[in-house]
């Protein structure tokens, strides 16, 4: 795999928390175990491995994250980390920066829902 193009917004985007939703009656749930802060490390433990080209550890990183995304019920998370799993592996710079950069975006958002069951982030 050749150079890696890190795609930068033209603008900050910010989420607003109440836009997205946990899973029906698991909130509380998710919020009580570690499974979360598990999450959050594979998903830093992601964008590393992306940054510094390192896409041995990004393919066990993002198989971690659809782990624990599978076992949590977070199945649009768990379905983007199989596929930055399948890019990592190829060619196609572009769709692996576009669906790393979902990814991202998609676990800070979801993240944010749970944690704000503990205390308000948001």
């Amino acid at each position: 795999m050749g150079k890696v193009t890190v795609l930068q917004p033209l603008e900050q985007v910010r989420w607003d928390c109440a836009v997205v939703s946990a899973p029906a009656g698991r909130a509380e749930e998710l919020a009580r175990g570690d499974t979360m802060d598990f999450l959050a490390l594979e998903l830093a433990r992601v964008a590393l491995a992306y940054r510094d080209a390192r896409f041995d550890r990004l393919r066990r990183a993002a198989g971690r994250v659809a782990e624990l995304s599978s076992d949590a019920r977070l199945d649009r998370m768990a379905l983007v980390a199989r596929t930055v799993v399948a890019l990592a592996g190829g060619r196609d710079e572009i769709a692996l920066a576009a669906n790393v950069a979902r990814l991202d975006r998609l676990g800070d958002a979801t993240l944010c829902v749970i944690w704000s069951v503990r205390e308000p982030l948001c």
